[in-house]
């Protein structure tokens, strides 16, 4: 099933050239601030969820059109659903001083590669290459009255003794929900959990310390590093993409776009826009 993401044609130039999609944290730079702000239980969880938007409504949006251009000058890329890159792994892998058995674990094939899981300045949630039907990864969005209210109960904390906690965060809640103002957008999105990284040591703490960071992390809202996360793609995804021009699309922006396609995507198909001659969008 392919969807379908409005863009720019500078992002365009980076998408191909860079064979990536990019993932934007929640707190920064989303169009929509509120639920960059939410928080349960204390717990600042727009800092550490990273989203790629998408929809999946094949007829062309005028405020899509709008709101993700350059003042309505850009274009749609269709991409099917399972587009990202997979990872393998024989049964066992070492990595930064950490012997993995990765056949016990479950992980011989993922999304995301490994130098990403444990990296010390970032930590990708360990994403199986079948996260694509997990709606932990893609999901449509809710629209709904109040975001704050839905996520109350997304963090819940149980203390284990006098001292310690165990924290518990339902990551398929984490950017699901937008207010209703925002329902014409009929988005759907990727989801990626990123938590600050650490340095990691062989021996039989590893467990020991990794629970005590991830505790750490979020009861102290320490910050990501990042605000975005590059995602690449699979090595063939390209060669049934469909490029829609928007509708007031310029001769010199259709040739930029033309060879943008000859250049790293010669057999994606370029369509010109259904809504051509019927809106101007400046």
């Amino acid at each position: 099933m392919k969807i379908f993401h409005y863009t720019t044609i500078d992002n365009l130039a980076l998408i191909l050239k860079n064979r990536t999609i990019r993932f934007n944290r929640l707190d920064n730079g989303l169009d929509d601030l509120q639920e960059g702000s939410i928080s349960s239980n204390g717990v600042k969880i727009g800092n550490y969820g990273f989203v790629s938007c998408w929809t999946e409504n094949r007829e062309e949006s005028i405020p899509l059109w709008k709101l993700y251009t350059d003042n309505g000058v850009g274009v749609r890329i269709a991409l099917e659903k399972d587009m990202f890159k997979d990872y393998y792994y024989s049964d066992i892998v070492e990595y930064n001083g950490i012997r993995f058995d990765t056949k016990k674990s479950g992980w011989q094939i993922t999304k995301t590669p490994i130098e990403d899981m444990f990296n010390p300045d970032f930590m990708v949630f360990t994403l199986l290459s079948s996260a694509i039907d997990d709606e932990c990864f893609y999901r449509a969005v809710e629209y709904v009255d109040d975001i704050n209210k839905k996520i109350d109960k997304c963090v819940t904390i149980t203390p284990i003794s006098d001292n310690l906690n165990h924290i518990h965060i339902q990551f398929s809640e984490i950017g699901r929900y937008k207010n209703k103002r925002w329902a014409f957008e009929e988005e759907t999105r990727f989801f990626l959990f990123i938590i600050p990284g650490m340095n990691f040591v062989m021996g039989p703490q590893v467990t020991m310390d990794y629970n005590q960071h991830l505790y750490d992390v979020w009861t102290n809202n320490i910050k990501n590093t990042i605000t975005y996360y590059d995602m690449h793609l699979k090595d063939n995804i390209f060669d049934d993409m469909e490029i829609t021009l928007s509708p007031n699309i310029t001769v010199a922006k259709r040739i930029m776009v033309e060879a943008l396609k000859e250049k790293y995507a010669p057999k994606a198909i370029i369509k010109s826009s259904s809504l051509e001659g019927a809106v101007n969008l400046k």
